[in-house]
């Protein structure tokens, strides 16, 4: 099991995980993603950080530049 997070003072942002709590999600069960504002979707990452970590870095950078322009 695997689970990706990126936090604030207010608590989870960004969340990655394989807990499978989410069996609707067919195209990626049980990898799924939760956003900020709490939806649950499928994720592509598979549980290898050598392939998950650059793909979830990306993400978070993306992330945080969106929080600068606003």
């Amino acid at each position: 099991m695997y689970a990706y997070q990126l936090f604030s003072h207010s608590g989870t942002l960004l969340r990655w995980d394989n807990a499978p709590h989410h069996p609707h999600l067919e195209t990626s069960f049980p990898h799924h993603f939760h956003d900020e504002q709490g939806r649950i979707t499928p994720s592509v990452l598979q549980g290898d950080p050598l392939q998950d970590l650059p793909v979830v870095l990306t993400e978070i950078d993306r992330y945080l530049l969106t929080l600068q322009r606003s």
